[in-house]
């Protein structure tokens, strides 16, 4: 079996993202969650983004915030 980049043995895949940009990590966390930001990397959500819920988007994809820790990091299914 060939490895993958990404995949976990247990999770499937994780990816991760680090890039340094001339503005606070506190003003790119707010542009990430405000309804802009979520447009471009999600897409339109249905609902709110909310721990261990269920989303939805308007494409109708699906997934479960895992993890929620406001300036440092998010993990999702």
């Amino acid at each position: 079996m060939e490895n993958q980049v990404g995949k976990t043995r247990d999770v499937g895949f994780q990816f991760g993202i680090r890039k340094t940009f001339p503005v606070s990590s506190e003003k790119a966390w707010d542009f990430l969650f405000s309804n802009s930001g979520l447009n471009i990397w999600l897409g339109k959500l249905k609902n709110e983004l909310e721990i261990k819920k269920e989303f939805e988007t308007e494409n109708g994809i699906t997934g479960l915030v895992r993890v929620f820790k406001a300036n440092s990091h998010i993990r999702l299914n």
